[in-house]
């Protein structure tokens, strides 16, 4: 389970990196 933990929080930080980068 705490691989799936690890995948998602690792996802959400992409996207949101992801995001900033789209927003500059």
């Amino acid at each position: 389970i705490a691989r799936i933990v690890a995948r998602c929080l690792w996802e959400e930080s992409r996207l949101l990196q992801t995001a900033a980068t789209a927003a500059h």
